[in-house]
């Protein structure tokens, strides 16, 4: 049972911004100040994640560390606060690298409600130049197939019924850019209006979603110093807005969280244990377990079941190593089973033919040794096939022999 191992992937963290369209030019400088403080906090902390201490760090068996970390921001490419965020964050980055002190790959994307000529004519975007120069500098947009009509305004006598419509349609659009969003990231940095009530597919509702999917937000409020870090939707109605130096801390813990660089001690053996097997060059070998178990399926030509939808190009190594280990443990599991039952019937054989010796050949004073022996062998034999189904039955061992099978029996999950 070989197979290719899978290639480390690199560190990597996507952030996703939501935001104010309309922001006041005097909050302008400070919200820049606090942007490029997030971005810069999290492209030290992936720099300085990638210098693990050890070859045996959970960390280092985890990423490809020849690779520098990648840090994504996307955004929703509107006015206001999508536009400040990427402007900061291409200045941010740039200056990073060029300070030369560590290297992080920065990428800039969009995810746009619509078609990118009906965002543009259909959704109050004030300078199309500003939008024109952060779509450039984006690697990668994402245009969904939501419908963008003109903005219906107030709704006339003679077409209610469309004013609602195209209301309804722009409110799915922005909702499902919303939703996209989310699902592209990893933490969303939020900037938020406290004085100014939501609106459906806003920040806040977008806050309000990331929060339930439990991911992590990082929210600026204008008009106010501080930065949040919330993780439960009981943050949102209290958030603690932290000064720079706790917020520093918190982003760099936030970070490392994400990435999984934070474990618990008693889990360090195990994880550590369970990256050098996904990562190892061979699969286990289950040995006669695993054997018994492949010719009794071959002999009742027992079907696999249909693979479920071929994963991402991307993903597919990691999905294959997943099943090949998930088939090796199942294999074993039900091999273990298997030769159990195998060895209690011979060793039923084995109880009934003790019994048949004794009603056949009675002891005499002639035979009585040699009945003994015999006796005393079957026994022997018997013990210890009832004794084999113990020993070799894989999950009955530590933890560090099989240390997936004993921690995750029962739960499979594709990569």
């Amino acid at each position: 049972m070989f197979d290719t191992a899978p290639a480390r992937p690199i560190i990597a963290l996507t952030l996703a911004v939501a935001g104010k369209r309309r922001i006041d030019d005097d909050k302008l400088g400070p919200l820049n100040e606090k942007l490029a403080l997030i971005f810069r906090s999290v492209a030290v902390c992936l720099a300085s994640l990638k210098e693990s201490p050890t070859d045996s760090d959970p960390l280092t068996l985890r990423f490809a560390h020849r690779q520098p970390p990648r840090l994504t921001l996307v955004t929703g490419l509107a006015d206001g606060a999508d536009c400040i965020a990427s402007r900061t964050f291409n200045n941010t980055m740039t200056e990073f690298a060029d300070a030369g002190s560590s290297q992080v790959d920065s990428v800039l994307g969009a995810v746009l409600p619509c078609n990118t000529a009906d965002f543009i004519a259909n959704s109050s975007i004030t300078d199309k130049a500003d939008f024109e120069v952060a779509a450039e500098s984006c690697a990668f947009i994402v245009e969904l197939d939501g419908r963008m009509p003109p903005s219906p305004g107030t709704p006339g006598d003679n077409e209610p019924h469309q004013h609602t419509v195209d209301r309804f349609d722009r409110t799915q659009a922005f909702t499902s850019q919303s939703e996209t969003l989310l699902r592209q990231a990893d933490v969303l940095v939020a900037i938020d209006d406290p004085r100014e009530a939501g609106r459906p597919g806003g920040t806040r509702q977008t806050i309000r979603a990331a929060l339930e999917l439990g991911m992590p937000v990082i929210m600026l409020q204008l008009g106010r110093d501080g930065v949040a870090v919330m993780r439960s939707r009981a943050d949102l109605d209290e958030p603690v807005l932290l000064p720079d130096a706790a917020a520093r801390n918190a982003l760099w813990e936030l970070v490392a969280e994400m990435v999984g660089a934070t474990t618990s001690a008693h889990d360090v053996d195990y994880v550590r244990d369970l990256l050098r097997e996904f990562y190892a060059d061979e699969i286990p070998n289950g040995g006669i377990i695993t054997r018994t178990w492949v010719t009794f399926e071959k002999i009742f030509k027992r079907g696999r079941p249909p693979s479920s939808q071929a994963a991402a190009v991307a993903y597919e190594s990691y999905r294959r190593r997943a099943s090949a280990l998930s088939n090796h443990y199942a294999s074993l599991h039900r091999g273990s089973f298997l030769l159990g039952y195998i060895l209690a019937i011979f060793a039923v054989i084995l109880a009934v033919g003790a019994l048949l010796f004794l009603v056949f050949d009675p002891a005499t004073e002639a035979n009585e040794g040699v009945n003994s022996i015999v006796l005393l062998f079957i026994t022997m034999i018997k013990l210890f096939l009832q004794s084999v189904p113990y020993y070799t039955y894989p999950f009955k061992r530590t933890e560090k022999s099989y240390p997936i099978a004993s921690r995750t029996i029962g739960i499979c999950r594709n990569a």
